[in-house]
Order: C-alpha cells, then sequence, then structure tokens
C-alpha cells in the first residue's frame, strides 16, 4: 500500500488491536484509523448512523467526506478510542436489552400481554433505541445476542483493567469491573439475560428470586 494511504477498521475489536496495527501501519507511511458505526431505531441512512473515528486530526480532515457517507461523525481521540467508545455503546446497549427482557418476562408472568408492555415501554419514558430494535426489528437467529455477548466480553477485559485505578473529576473511581452496585449488578443482569437464551437455568441462578423466576 502506497505512502500516504488510510486503513479504516470497522470492526469491533480491542482497542490495543488498533493501536497495534496503528503503530505498524505508521512505519510503512500509512495511517490506520478505527471507525465505528453504531445505527439508531431505523438504521436504514447515514442519517440514522454515527460514526465514532479514532484517528488524529489531520487524518479525519482527510477523511471527512468519506465518514459523511458513513454516517454522522464523531471524533473520539486517536487511533483506538472509537473502540472504546463503541464498547461502551454496546456495554449500555446489552444492559438495556437485558433488564427489557427480564422486564417483559416479569410482566408475562403477572398475566400481561407482551404486546401490551412493548407498546407502553416503546411509547413511554422506557423508550430507547435498544428496546425499538427489539420489537421493530427482531432477529429470529441468536446473532445479536452473540455479537452482544462478544462485545460485553470485549468490554469487560478491555476497559475493567484500564479504569481500574482510574478516577473522574469528583474524585468517584470508574471500573466496569468495580464494586459499584449498580455498575456490577446492570452487568452481571445483562450477561445474565443474554446467556439465559441459550441456558435458562444458569442464567437464573445469579438473579433476584422476582426475576430469576421470570425467566425460567
Amino acid at each position: 500500500m502506497a505512502p500516504g494511504s488510510i486503513i479504516m477498521v470497522h470492526s469491533t475489536v480491542r482497542p490495543s488491536t488498533i493501536e497495534e496495527l496503528a503503530g505498524a501501519a505508521a512505519v510503512a507511511g500509512v495511517d490506520l484509523i478505527d471507525v465505528c458505526v453504531s445505527a439508531g431505531a431505523l438504521g436504514k441512512s447515514r442519517l440514522d448512523r454515527v460514526a465514532i473515528v479514532g484517528a488524529d486530526a489531520g487524518t479525519y480532515r482527510r477523511c471527512a467526506e468519506v465518514l459523511n457517507e458513513i454516517g454522522t461523525p464523531v471524533l473520539a481521540g486517536g487511533p483506538g478510542s472509537a473502540s472504546r467508545v463503541k464498547l461502551l455503546n454496546n456495554l449500555l446497549t446489552t444492559a438495556t436489552v437485558g433488564t427489557t427482557e427480564v422486564a417483559l418476562r416479569v410482566g408475562e408472568l403477572a398475566g400481561i400481554d407482551r404486546r401490551v408492555l412493548q407498546r407502553v415501554f416503546l411509547s413511554g419514558s422506557a423508550a430507547s433505541t435498544p428496546l425499538s430494535m427489539m420489537v421493530r426489528r427482531p432477529d429470529p437467529t441468536s446473532h445479536r445476542y452473540r455479537m452482544l455477548r462478544k462485545d460485553l466480553d470485549l468490554a469487560v477485559s478491555s476497559l475493567g483493567p484500564a479504569a481500574a485505578d482510574g478516577r473522574g473529576s469528583r474524585g468517584q473511581r470508574h471500573s466496569i469491573g468495580s464494586s459499584s452496585r449498580c455498575g456490577n449488578s446492570s452487568t452481571i443482569l445483562a450477561l445474565r439475560a443474554l446467556t439465559w437464551r441459550s441456558d435458562k437455568r444458569a442464567a437464573s441462578s445469579a438473579l433476584p428470586p422476582m426475576m430469576a423466576s421470570a425467566m425460567r
């Protein structure tokens, strides 16, 4: 590849992988950047997609025309930064999908029609892009859930250790693997809800009694 070329990586991978590849490409005079895409509720056009970019400012400007064809570009930082943002985005998506599935199951256990629950959730304060995708763009296979599970594993392994000793501007500790009840429980709940798709008993064993019974 000729010096001055630009390689865009769209795969959701470890940020360290992007950083290593970018370093190797730089030796040959090539810029390697990560451009991660996240779709909105419809995801049918570039207007409903965001292109998360990990690149230096100069390379970002050179790619502006192409990036605008992919989606609305957002510069996250240097190479690897887009992958970190995408993993956090997918972690939040996974938690939403997991808790939504549990809420639907609890509602069904209480005798409420799933379609009624979906209509209310989509129209009220619980509305979200992951919920809209679950209802309006259902996946009859387990592919979507396998991908979320893969990204959840990547997020925990890639971002947890890096953030373990980091503190926010007010001194709070931020880590996916920290002892924070809220963060820890939401991650576990999402993981268990996804696992439940293939093993209901294993999934329900780590949940509160009411949620566990709803997932059986």
